[in-house]
Protein backbone atom coordinates (compact mmCIF):
# COMPACT_ATOMS: atom_id res chain seq x y z
CA UNK A 1 0.00 0.00 0.00
CA UNK A 2 1.50 3.15 -0.64
CA UNK A 3 0.36 6.95 0.44
CA UNK A 4 -0.47 9.66 -1.85
CA UNK A 5 2.86 10.87 -1.71
CA UNK A 6 4.80 7.85 -2.50
CA UNK A 7 2.16 7.17 -5.59
CA UNK A 8 3.24 10.42 -6.73
CA UNK A 9 7.04 9.41 -6.91
CA UNK A 10 6.21 6.51 -8.24
CA UNK A 11 4.51 7.84 -11.12
CA UNK A 12 7.26 10.26 -12.38
CA UNK A 13 7.48 10.47 -16.06
CA UNK A 14 9.63 7.66 -17.06
CA UNK A 15 12.17 8.67 -18.88
CA UNK A 16 14.53 11.27 -16.99
CA UNK A 17 16.92 11.41 -14.42
CA UNK A 18 15.24 11.94 -11.17
CA UNK A 19 16.62 11.81 -7.12
CA UNK A 20 13.96 11.26 -4.49
CA UNK A 21 15.63 11.96 -0.64
CA UNK A 22 13.61 10.48 1.86
CA UNK A 23 14.53 10.36 6.03
CA UNK A 24 15.00 7.15 7.31
CA UNK A 25 11.57 4.85 7.32
CA UNK A 26 10.10 6.68 4.67
CA UNK A 27 9.78 3.81 2.59
CA UNK A 28 12.48 4.29 0.16
CA UNK A 29 12.86 0.57 -0.83
CA UNK A 30 8.79 0.27 -1.27
CA UNK A 31 8.85 2.92 -3.82
CA UNK A 32 12.31 1.88 -5.22
CA UNK A 33 10.84 -1.25 -6.11
CA UNK A 34 6.87 -0.05 -7.39
CA UNK A 35 8.80 2.58 -9.20
CA UNK A 36 10.48 -0.12 -11.15
CA UNK A 37 7.04 -1.84 -11.76
CA UNK A 38 6.01 1.21 -13.13
CA UNK A 39 8.58 1.45 -15.73
CA UNK A 40 8.11 -1.81 -16.46
CA UNK A 41 4.82 -1.41 -17.32
CA UNK A 42 5.29 1.01 -19.79
CA UNK A 43 5.15 0.16 -23.23
CA UNK A 44 7.74 1.36 -25.83
CA UNK A 45 8.20 1.33 -29.55
CA UNK A 46 10.54 -0.84 -29.50
CA UNK A 47 9.20 -3.84 -27.36
CA UNK A 48 8.84 -4.24 -23.21
CA UNK A 49 10.93 -2.06 -21.42
CA UNK A 50 14.17 -3.20 -19.94
CA UNK A 51 14.29 -2.48 -16.16
CA UNK A 52 17.53 -1.95 -14.01
CA UNK A 53 16.58 -2.57 -9.71
CA UNK A 54 20.44 -1.87 -7.84
CA UNK A 55 20.78 -2.80 -4.33
CA UNK A 56 24.13 -2.03 -3.10
CA UNK A 57 24.73 -5.67 -2.06
CA UNK A 58 24.02 -9.04 -3.16
CA UNK A 59 22.45 -9.93 -0.17
CA UNK A 60 19.86 -6.82 -0.55
CA UNK A 61 19.75 -7.18 -3.78
CA UNK A 62 18.41 -10.75 -3.09
CA UNK A 63 15.39 -9.62 -0.54
CA UNK A 64 14.56 -6.94 -3.31
CA UNK A 65 14.13 -9.53 -5.94
CA UNK A 66 12.49 -12.16 -3.96
CA UNK A 67 9.33 -9.32 -3.53
CA UNK A 68 9.35 -9.29 -7.23
CA UNK A 69 7.00 -12.63 -6.68
CA UNK A 70 4.01 -10.56 -5.55
CA UNK A 71 4.16 -8.77 -9.11
CA UNK A 72 2.43 -10.19 -12.17
CA UNK A 73 4.88 -12.53 -14.00
CA UNK A 74 5.11 -10.54 -16.94
CA UNK A 75 5.99 -7.16 -14.79
CA UNK A 76 8.45 -9.15 -13.27
CA UNK A 77 10.34 -10.84 -16.13
CA UNK A 78 10.91 -7.31 -17.75
CA UNK A 79 13.19 -6.51 -14.38
CA UNK A 80 16.34 -7.22 -13.46
CA UNK A 81 17.75 -6.95 -9.91
CA UNK A 82 21.35 -6.93 -8.77
CA UNK A 83 24.30 -5.56 -7.18
CA UNK A 84 26.82 -3.40 -9.37
CA UNK A 85 29.72 -5.44 -8.89
CA UNK A 86 27.80 -8.92 -9.66
CA UNK A 87 26.31 -7.03 -12.65
CA UNK A 88 29.76 -6.45 -13.75
CA UNK A 89 30.61 -9.82 -12.93
CA UNK A 90 27.87 -11.60 -15.03
CA UNK A 91 28.50 -9.10 -17.74
CA UNK A 92 31.98 -9.45 -18.37
CA UNK A 93 31.70 -13.08 -18.05
CA UNK A 94 28.98 -13.29 -20.62
CA UNK A 95 31.60 -11.23 -23.15
CA UNK A 96 34.24 -13.79 -22.50
CA UNK A 97 35.96 -11.88 -19.11
CA UNK A 98 35.07 -14.84 -16.99
CA UNK A 99 36.24 -14.39 -13.41
CA UNK A 100 35.55 -17.29 -10.95
CA UNK A 101 33.34 -16.09 -7.81
CA UNK A 102 35.95 -17.61 -5.22
CA UNK A 103 38.85 -15.18 -6.71
CA UNK A 104 37.25 -11.86 -5.22
CA UNK A 105 39.30 -10.37 -2.41
CA UNK A 106 37.24 -10.55 1.02
CA UNK A 107 37.28 -7.18 2.78
CA UNK A 108 38.85 -9.24 5.63
CA UNK A 109 41.96 -9.81 3.59
CA UNK A 110 41.90 -6.31 1.89
CA UNK A 111 43.63 -4.85 4.83
CA UNK A 112 46.01 -7.70 5.58
CA UNK A 113 47.41 -7.70 1.58
CA UNK A 114 47.30 -3.67 1.97
CA UNK A 115 49.87 -4.13 5.20
CA UNK A 116 51.87 -6.62 3.43
CA UNK A 117 51.93 -4.11 -0.09
CA UNK A 118 52.99 -1.51 2.43
CA UNK A 119 55.98 -3.13 4.28
CA UNK A 120 57.23 -4.18 0.35
CA UNK A 121 57.07 -0.33 -0.18
CA UNK A 122 58.89 0.78 2.89
CA UNK A 123 61.73 -1.23 2.20
CA UNK A 124 62.18 0.44 -1.37
CA UNK A 125 61.06 4.16 -1.38
CA UNK A 126 61.92 6.43 1.79
CA UNK A 127 59.11 9.11 2.18
CA UNK A 128 57.61 10.74 4.73
CA UNK A 129 53.77 9.79 3.66
CA UNK A 130 55.07 6.03 4.02
CA UNK A 131 55.63 6.29 7.55
CA UNK A 132 51.90 7.14 7.91
CA UNK A 133 49.80 4.27 9.51
CA UNK A 134 48.02 1.60 7.97
CA UNK A 135 44.70 2.98 8.14
CA UNK A 136 45.16 5.85 6.35
CA UNK A 137 46.20 3.49 3.03
CA UNK A 138 43.66 1.68 3.68
CA UNK A 139 41.48 4.36 3.34
CA UNK A 140 42.97 6.23 0.14
CA UNK A 141 42.85 2.82 -1.60
CA UNK A 142 39.57 2.38 -1.16
CA UNK A 143 37.69 5.69 -0.67
CA UNK A 144 40.41 7.30 -3.71
CA UNK A 145 41.98 4.59 -6.10
CA UNK A 146 39.04 1.80 -6.03
CA UNK A 147 36.14 4.10 -5.52
CA UNK A 148 37.27 6.49 -8.08
CA UNK A 149 37.88 3.73 -10.86
CA UNK A 150 41.50 4.86 -10.88
CA UNK A 151 44.20 2.67 -12.83
CA UNK A 152 46.70 4.56 -13.56
CA UNK A 153 49.14 7.34 -11.56
CA UNK A 154 48.23 9.53 -14.17
CA UNK A 155 44.73 9.17 -13.45
CA UNK A 156 45.78 9.62 -9.73
CA UNK A 157 48.05 12.44 -10.09
CA UNK A 158 45.48 15.87 -10.78
CA UNK A 159 43.12 14.44 -8.43
CA UNK A 160 41.52 16.85 -5.89
CA UNK A 161 41.73 14.99 -2.68
CA UNK A 162 38.15 16.77 -1.23
CA UNK A 163 38.22 17.31 2.78
CA UNK A 164 41.51 15.86 3.10
CA UNK A 165 42.85 18.48 5.35
CA UNK A 166 46.66 17.42 4.75
CA UNK A 167 47.76 18.01 0.99
CA UNK A 168 49.78 14.82 -0.96
CA UNK A 169 52.54 15.96 -3.51
CA UNK A 170 52.91 14.22 -7.03
CA UNK A 171 55.82 12.34 -5.21
CA UNK A 172 53.80 11.29 -1.90
CA UNK A 173 51.39 10.09 -4.18
CA UNK A 174 53.58 8.21 -6.57
CA UNK A 175 54.30 6.30 -2.79
CA UNK A 176 50.74 5.41 -2.30
CA UNK A 177 50.06 4.49 -5.70
CA UNK A 178 53.64 2.17 -5.82
CA UNK A 179 51.56 0.55 -2.70
CA UNK A 180 48.44 0.05 -4.59
CA UNK A 181 50.79 -1.60 -7.39
CA UNK A 182 51.88 -4.07 -4.76
CA UNK A 183 48.38 -4.30 -3.41
CA UNK A 184 47.15 -5.33 -7.03
CA UNK A 185 49.77 -7.69 -7.62
CA UNK A 186 49.58 -9.41 -4.25
CA UNK A 187 46.03 -10.14 -5.08
CA UNK A 188 46.61 -11.63 -8.86
CA UNK A 189 49.84 -13.66 -7.12
CA UNK A 190 47.02 -15.37 -4.76
CA UNK A 191 44.59 -15.39 -7.83
CA UNK A 192 41.78 -12.65 -6.06
CA UNK A 193 40.28 -9.58 -8.01
CA UNK A 194 39.74 -6.62 -6.08
CA UNK A 195 35.64 -6.11 -6.77
CA UNK A 196 35.47 -2.74 -7.55
CA UNK A 197 38.18 -3.26 -10.57
CA UNK A 198 35.56 -4.80 -12.26
CA UNK A 199 33.67 -1.46 -12.89
CA UNK A 200 36.38 0.31 -15.29
CA UNK A 201 36.25 -2.66 -16.85
CA UNK A 202 32.70 -3.34 -17.62
CA UNK A 203 32.12 0.61 -18.40
CA UNK A 204 35.09 -0.09 -21.45
CA UNK A 205 32.85 -2.67 -22.63
CA UNK A 206 30.00 -0.93 -22.30
CA UNK A 207 31.31 1.46 -24.59
CA UNK A 208 32.14 -0.98 -27.19
CA UNK A 209 28.76 -2.54 -27.25
CA UNK A 210 27.31 1.17 -27.78
CA UNK A 211 24.04 0.32 -26.89
CA UNK A 212 22.80 0.31 -23.39
CA UNK A 213 21.14 -2.98 -21.81
CA UNK A 214 18.22 -1.22 -20.35
CA UNK A 215 15.69 1.76 -20.56
CA UNK A 216 15.53 2.70 -16.86
CA UNK A 217 17.63 2.02 -13.85
CA UNK A 218 16.06 2.07 -10.43
CA UNK A 219 19.18 2.79 -7.55
CA UNK A 220 18.26 2.11 -3.79
CA UNK A 221 20.43 3.86 -1.49
CA UNK A 222 22.58 5.11 -4.25
CA UNK A 223 24.22 7.43 -1.64
CA UNK A 224 26.06 4.14 -0.73
CA UNK A 225 27.59 3.45 -4.05
CA UNK A 226 31.23 4.36 -4.86
CA UNK A 227 31.73 6.91 -7.68
CA UNK A 228 32.73 4.49 -10.26
CA UNK A 229 29.50 2.38 -9.49
CA UNK A 230 27.60 5.78 -10.00
CA UNK A 231 29.07 6.33 -12.95
CA UNK A 232 28.49 2.50 -14.26
CA UNK A 233 24.61 3.05 -13.47
CA UNK A 234 24.62 6.37 -15.76
CA UNK A 235 26.04 4.10 -18.78
CA UNK A 236 23.64 1.11 -18.00
CA UNK A 237 20.83 3.34 -19.39
CA UNK A 238 19.59 4.86 -22.29
CA UNK A 239 19.45 8.01 -22.72
CA UNK A 240 20.60 8.30 -18.80
CA UNK A 241 17.37 7.66 -18.00
CA UNK A 242 17.34 7.03 -13.73
CA UNK A 243 16.09 7.17 -10.64
CA UNK A 244 18.28 7.40 -7.44
CA UNK A 245 16.79 6.80 -4.25
CA UNK A 246 19.02 8.44 -1.08
CA UNK A 247 18.64 8.65 2.60
CA UNK A 248 17.39 12.15 3.54
CA UNK A 249 19.60 12.58 6.48
CA UNK A 250 22.93 10.77 5.12
CA UNK A 251 25.12 12.05 1.98
CA UNK A 252 26.45 11.59 -0.83
CA UNK A 253 30.44 11.11 -0.59
CA UNK A 254 32.10 14.72 -1.82
CA UNK A 255 33.92 12.87 -4.43
CA UNK A 256 30.64 11.35 -5.73
CA UNK A 257 28.67 14.93 -5.48
CA UNK A 258 30.44 15.69 -8.71
CA UNK A 259 27.31 15.16 -10.61
CA UNK A 260 29.07 16.87 -13.99
CA UNK A 261 31.93 14.29 -13.85
CA UNK A 262 29.20 11.19 -13.23
CA UNK A 263 27.61 13.31 -16.11
CA UNK A 264 24.49 12.94 -13.75
CA UNK A 265 24.08 16.91 -14.15
CA UNK A 266 21.01 17.07 -16.12
CA UNK A 267 18.89 15.76 -12.85
CA UNK A 268 15.42 16.65 -14.03
CA UNK A 269 13.58 16.67 -11.01
CA UNK A 270 14.49 16.20 -6.75
CA UNK A 271 12.31 14.85 -4.42
CA UNK A 272 11.77 14.92 -0.96
CA UNK A 273 10.00 12.37 1.11
CA UNK A 274 10.53 13.36 4.29
CA UNK A 275 8.13 11.88 6.80
CA UNK A 276 9.57 8.95 8.85
CA UNK A 277 6.97 6.11 9.06
CA UNK A 278 8.31 2.95 10.82
CA UNK A 279 9.28 2.31 14.34
CA UNK A 280 8.48 4.04 17.78
CA UNK A 281 8.25 7.77 17.58
CA UNK A 282 9.88 7.73 20.59
CA UNK A 283 13.15 5.79 19.00
CA UNK A 284 12.87 8.46 15.73
CA UNK A 285 12.56 11.63 18.07
CA UNK A 286 15.97 10.68 19.80
CA UNK A 287 17.93 10.21 16.46
CA UNK A 288 16.65 13.24 15.21
CA UNK A 289 17.79 15.23 17.81
CA UNK A 290 21.26 14.08 17.77
CA UNK A 291 21.45 14.97 14.18
CA UNK A 292 19.84 18.51 14.79
CA UNK A 293 21.35 19.35 17.82
CA UNK A 294 25.06 17.77 17.56
CA UNK A 295 25.41 16.96 14.14
CA UNK A 296 25.97 19.44 12.77
CA UNK A 297 22.97 18.54 10.06
CA UNK A 298 20.63 21.77 10.96
CA UNK A 299 19.34 21.92 7.21
CA UNK A 300 15.76 22.54 6.42
CA UNK A 301 15.90 18.89 5.09
CA UNK A 302 16.31 17.25 8.03
CA UNK A 303 14.38 19.77 10.19
CA UNK A 304 11.35 18.93 8.20
CA UNK A 305 11.13 15.61 9.07
CA UNK A 306 8.62 14.19 11.32
CA UNK A 307 8.36 10.96 13.26
CA UNK A 308 5.07 9.72 13.22
CA UNK A 309 2.61 8.38 16.04
CA UNK A 310 4.25 4.91 16.35
CA UNK A 311 3.57 4.07 20.20
CA UNK A 312 6.71 2.50 21.68
CA UNK A 313 8.89 3.06 24.85
CA UNK A 314 12.02 5.66 24.62
CA UNK A 315 15.26 4.17 23.78
CA UNK A 316 17.10 3.15 27.26
CA UNK A 317 20.90 3.97 28.00
CA UNK A 318 21.85 1.53 30.76
CA UNK A 319 24.86 2.33 32.63
CA UNK A 320 27.28 0.02 34.24
CA UNK A 321 30.83 0.71 36.11
CA UNK A 322 32.75 -0.53 33.03
CA UNK A 323 32.77 -2.05 29.48
CA UNK A 324 32.28 -5.82 31.54
CA UNK A 325 29.24 -4.47 33.12
CA UNK A 326 28.05 -3.15 29.70
CA UNK A 327 28.64 -6.72 28.05
CA UNK A 328 27.11 -8.47 31.21
CA UNK A 329 23.86 -6.22 31.04
CA UNK A 330 23.62 -6.97 27.58
CA UNK A 331 23.57 -10.67 28.31
CA UNK A 332 21.33 -10.11 30.97
CA UNK A 333 18.64 -8.46 28.44
CA UNK A 334 19.33 -11.35 26.02
CA UNK A 335 18.72 -14.48 28.48
CA UNK A 336 15.41 -12.47 29.40
CA UNK A 337 13.98 -12.33 25.87
CA UNK A 338 14.90 -16.28 25.27
CA UNK A 339 13.31 -17.34 29.22
CA UNK A 340 10.18 -14.98 27.80
CA UNK A 341 10.06 -17.43 24.63
CA UNK A 342 10.82 -14.10 22.00
CA UNK A 343 12.47 -15.27 18.93
CA UNK A 344 16.71 -14.40 19.44
CA UNK A 345 16.42 -13.65 16.12
CA UNK A 346 14.77 -10.67 16.81
CA UNK A 347 17.49 -9.31 18.43
CA UNK A 348 20.43 -7.30 16.68
CA UNK A 349 23.27 -5.98 18.41
CA UNK A 350 25.08 -2.98 16.14
CA UNK A 351 28.98 -2.57 16.08
CA UNK A 352 31.00 0.16 14.40
CA UNK A 353 33.21 -2.50 12.38
CA UNK A 354 34.28 -6.24 11.75
CA UNK A 355 36.88 -6.11 14.43
CA UNK A 356 34.09 -6.56 17.18
CA UNK A 357 32.31 -9.25 15.61
CA UNK A 358 33.83 -12.24 16.27
CA UNK A 359 34.88 -11.46 20.24
CA UNK A 360 31.04 -10.65 20.42
CA UNK A 361 30.38 -13.69 18.85
CA UNK A 362 32.57 -16.17 20.98
CA UNK A 363 31.49 -14.39 23.86
CA UNK A 364 28.15 -14.90 23.22
CA UNK A 365 28.44 -18.21 22.54
CA UNK A 366 30.18 -18.72 26.09
CA UNK A 367 27.14 -18.32 27.90
CA UNK A 368 24.93 -20.25 25.51
CA UNK A 369 23.57 -17.45 23.23
CA UNK A 370 23.63 -18.32 20.04
CA UNK A 371 24.94 -15.63 17.14
CA UNK A 372 24.95 -15.43 13.45
CA UNK A 373 27.02 -11.99 11.58
CA UNK A 374 24.49 -10.22 9.05
CA UNK A 375 26.68 -9.85 5.83
CA UNK A 376 26.07 -8.02 2.73
CA UNK A 377 27.17 -11.36 1.05
CA UNK A 378 29.81 -11.72 -1.26
CA UNK A 379 29.85 -11.25 -5.01
CA UNK A 380 28.56 -14.36 -6.15
CA UNK A 381 25.59 -16.59 -5.68
CA UNK A 382 27.44 -19.75 -4.25
CA UNK A 383 29.07 -17.53 -1.71
CA UNK A 384 25.62 -16.52 -0.40
CA UNK A 385 24.61 -20.09 -0.39
CA UNK A 386 27.39 -21.50 1.08
CA UNK A 387 27.01 -19.01 3.82
CA UNK A 388 23.32 -19.76 4.77
CA UNK A 389 24.31 -23.57 4.05
CA UNK A 390 26.54 -22.65 7.56
CA UNK A 391 23.86 -21.19 9.48
CA UNK A 392 21.51 -23.73 11.68
CA UNK A 393 18.27 -24.80 10.60
CA UNK A 394 16.61 -22.84 12.78
CA UNK A 395 18.18 -19.73 12.09
CA UNK A 396 17.33 -18.80 15.78
CA UNK A 397 20.16 -16.45 16.61
CA UNK A 398 21.30 -12.77 17.56
CA UNK A 399 21.89 -10.79 14.64
CA UNK A 400 25.32 -8.97 14.55
CA UNK A 401 25.72 -6.64 12.38
CA UNK A 402 28.49 -3.58 11.79
CA UNK A 403 26.89 -0.33 11.31
CA UNK A 404 27.52 -0.13 7.80
CA UNK A 405 25.69 -3.15 6.70
CA UNK A 406 23.22 -2.27 8.68
CA UNK A 407 22.09 0.90 6.24
CA UNK A 408 18.83 -0.44 4.59
CA UNK A 409 17.92 -3.35 7.20
CA UNK A 410 15.75 -2.90 9.84
CA UNK A 411 15.03 -5.61 13.09
CA UNK A 412 12.88 -5.68 16.01
CA UNK A 413 15.15 -4.97 18.72
CA UNK A 414 18.34 -2.94 18.30
CA UNK A 415 21.54 -3.10 21.23
CA UNK A 416 24.40 -1.10 20.80
CA UNK A 417 27.53 -1.58 23.41
CA UNK A 418 30.22 0.85 24.16
CA UNK A 419 28.04 3.74 23.62
CA UNK A 420 30.77 6.24 25.22
CA UNK A 421 33.25 9.02 24.05
CA UNK A 422 36.25 8.07 22.44
CA UNK A 423 33.62 5.45 20.11
CA UNK A 424 30.76 8.18 19.68
CA UNK A 425 32.64 10.74 18.68
CA UNK A 426 35.84 8.80 17.75
CA UNK A 427 39.64 10.05 19.32
CA UNK A 428 41.44 12.42 16.75
CA UNK A 429 44.24 9.10 16.43
CA UNK A 430 41.54 6.84 15.29
CA UNK A 431 40.77 9.23 12.79
CA UNK A 432 42.05 10.16 9.61
CA UNK A 433 43.00 13.25 8.61
CA UNK A 434 39.81 14.58 6.52
CA UNK A 435 37.78 12.67 9.49
CA UNK A 436 38.93 15.11 12.31
CA UNK A 437 37.27 17.71 11.49
CA UNK A 438 33.79 16.36 11.36
CA UNK A 439 34.21 13.90 14.27
CA UNK A 440 30.91 14.86 15.91
CA UNK A 441 28.70 14.83 12.46
CA UNK A 442 29.92 11.50 12.12
CA UNK A 443 28.83 10.09 15.23
CA UNK A 444 25.80 11.71 15.02
CA UNK A 445 25.22 10.03 11.90
CA UNK A 446 26.20 6.63 13.01
CA UNK A 447 24.26 6.85 16.35
CA UNK A 448 20.99 8.14 14.27
CA UNK A 449 21.62 5.04 11.54
CA UNK A 450 21.87 2.72 14.30
CA UNK A 451 18.59 4.13 16.31
CA UNK A 452 16.29 3.93 12.88
CA UNK A 453 17.11 0.57 12.33
CA UNK A 454 14.94 -0.75 15.41
CA UNK A 455 10.93 -1.12 14.89
CA UNK A 456 10.18 -1.74 17.92
CA UNK A 457 12.76 -0.77 20.77
CA UNK A 458 16.63 0.34 20.86
CA UNK A 459 18.32 -0.15 23.80
CA UNK A 460 22.18 1.45 24.58
CA UNK A 461 24.99 0.59 26.85
CA UNK A 462 27.55 2.82 28.23
CA UNK A 463 30.06 3.36 30.99
CA UNK A 464 29.96 5.75 34.04
CA UNK A 465 31.52 8.65 33.65
CA UNK A 466 32.33 8.34 29.53
CA UNK A 467 28.64 8.46 28.65
CA UNK A 468 28.64 9.70 25.12
CA UNK A 469 28.00 13.47 25.35
CA UNK A 470 25.68 12.93 21.74
CA UNK A 471 22.83 11.63 23.34
CA UNK A 472 19.81 13.46 24.31
CA UNK A 473 19.48 12.67 28.40
CA UNK A 474 16.62 13.90 28.54
CA UNK A 475 14.94 11.68 26.17
CA UNK A 476 16.24 8.40 26.58
CA UNK A 477 14.92 6.01 29.98
CA UNK A 478 18.05 5.42 32.21
CA UNK A 479 18.85 2.78 34.13
CA UNK A 480 21.79 1.88 36.21
CA UNK A 481 23.65 -1.45 35.35
CA UNK A 482 24.02 -4.05 38.73
CA UNK A 483 27.29 -4.37 40.03
CA UNK A 484 28.83 -7.72 39.09
CA UNK A 485 31.79 -9.39 41.10
CA UNK A 486 34.75 -10.09 38.68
Amino acid sequence: MLTPAQATLVGLPTEGQFLVRGAAGAGKTTVALARAAHVAKQPLLHGSPRVLLLARSPALACELGSRLDALPAAVAARIEVDSPIRWCQLFLAAHGHASRPQDFVRPRELGLLIGIALDLVRRQVKRQVLRRPLAFFTTEIESMLLALGIERLDDYLPIEREGRTLPLDDESRRAVFAVFDELRALAARIGRVLPLTLVPEALRQLAATRTPPFDHVVVDDAHLLTPIELKLVRALSSGGSLTLFSALEQRFDPLAAKLTALRLERLDRTEVMPTAMRGPKAVYKVALQILRQRGRANSSDVKSIVPESIAGPPPRVIVAANWQGEFDALVEDLLKLKSEGRALRDAAVLVPSERELEFLAAALARVGLPARAVSDGDVSDDAVRERDAEAPPADDAIRLCTLSVAAGREFPLVYMLDVNRGAYPRTKHDLEDHERGQAVELAARALHLALTRATEAATLFASEGTVSPLLPKRLLERRNAPTVAP
